[in-house]
């Protein structure tokens, strides 16, 4: 995108208003008045984009972007690109694609290896509100994105759809049922880069979409299942749980209410608060004497602060003043918690705050009249919807 402003011009200030015929706007009349440089010398269609600075790498920064929007048109024949003199075309992507994957933030070879590859797993589906769809998956590589380039018949790559889960995976979606497009074609923004349930008039697909990532769900599921312990081996695993079976992780993190009123189950940079509780252990007295175990609780909410350094704030409002140890767990796809290591925490006031061998907080002050903040770094560089469980320092 271009935006054109006020600009100095030959020693003047101009404004940001330019004209393609004559000085008044008026369409050029004569073949002689044309600048030189906008003659054809054949029949045919020129696009020009105004504002587009070029440099020393624009053939490449062009061919980097057809074939990160527009490779499955290219693929299916349908879409022929020329870039000063190279021709982008189904012959020659497989070899674009591999040239490119050596770039950083490039996956399009990712999304382009699941839809060809005789090796990716293939799901089609006749669904209520899109028809006939087809779904392909691939996994093996740490790098895949864990995301699902989504396709419809026009070829290009509308956004890229996430949807969490352990094992690496790269998906392409497509829909080429006649019905499906247009319905998909009315969600689209004038940016044509989401499906929007409230497009074009709120709530209208929200049906539709609720039944996609449903679906999409279900088969990333079904492709690998989160507790397949043949996929990923954790070394040292048992270091990061914790001991106590009592302690329970609230799922209200990722399910906060009708699931179909909240269909994408992508990261957020934001949960909400969360009510956490954990049993305490009935204290230790003299024979005879008897104690009804009480809990304790409080409120957190995680979110991201700083992604190129995996660090988290975190905000708990506790019930009670106390000093405790606060456990973190990421909560997958499945709503199921599984531990986090936490590389270091620190308070508002950059005051370091110890941290045990299991990757716990260890003497967290509470206070139940103020909220406590701090920030933890994790040892993950995933985009993870967290939660926070206290349980006793010796645990």
């Amino acid at each position: 995108m271009a935006r054109l402003v006020a600009h100095e011009f030959k020693g003047s200030k101009v404004q940001n208003v330019g004209y393609l015929g004559n000085e008044k706007g008026d369409s050029l009349r004569s073949p002689k008045d044309i600048y030189p440089t906008f003659k054809r010398t054949e029949n045919g269609t020129d696009i020009y984009v105004l504002g587009y600075e070029t440099g020393a790498t624009w053939q490449s920064e062009i061919k980097f972007s057809v074939l990160e929007k527009f490779w499955v048109a290219v693929m299916r024949k349908k879409l022929v690109v020329e870039v000063d003199g190279e021709k982008i075309d189904v012959k020659s992507l497989p070899r674009l694609m591999q040239e490119f994957s050596l770039k950083n933030d490039f996956k399009a070879h990712h999304y382009y290896k699941a839809a060809v590859s005789d090796e990716s797993t293939k799901f089609e589906e006749t669904l209520k509100h899109l028809g006939k769809v087809s779904l392909s998956l691939i996994d093996g590589l740490p790098e895949l994105p864990k995301k699902i380039a989504m396709v419809r018949s026009t070829g290009m790559v509308i956004y890229e759809k996430s949807f969490r889960s352990i094992v690496p995976y790269a998906g392409f979606f497509f829909c080429n049922d006649a019905e499906g497009n247009k319905k998909l074609s009315s969600m689209e923004p004038p940016k044509h880069d989401e499906w929007d349930k409230d497009h074009p008039e709120p709530g209208s697909n929200r049906k539709t979409l609720v039944e996609l990532n449903d679906w999409l769900r279900e088969k990333i599921k079904a492709f690998k299942p989160i507790d397949n312990s043949t996929t990923i081996t954790i070394p040292d695993l048992y270091k990061l749980l914790p001991d106590d079976s009592d302690t329970e992780f609230s799922n209200s993190a990722v399910n906060t209410g009708d699931k179909t009123e909240n269909p994408d189950l992508t990261p957020k940079a934001e949960i909400p608060f969360v009510q956490v509780k954990v049993k305490e252990e009935k204290p230790k007295g003299k024979k005879g004497e008897h104690h009804d175990p009480t809990r304790i609780s409080f409120e957190s909410r995680i979110f991201l602060a700083e992604a190129e350094t995996n660090t988290y704030r975190v905000v708990l409002k506790p019930a009670k003043t106390a000093t405790e140890t606060v456990r973190i767990a990421a909560v997958g796809d499945d709503a199921q918690p599984f531990p986090v290591r936490i590389l270091k925490a620190w308070g508002n006031d950059s005051h370091k705050i110890e941290i045990d061998e299991k990757g716990a907080i260890q003497n967290l002050s509470l206070n139940a009249e103020q909220d406590k903040y701090i920030y933890i770094q994790i040892d993950s560089s995933d985009k993870l919807s967290l939660e926070a469980a206290a349980s006793y320092d010796n645990d």
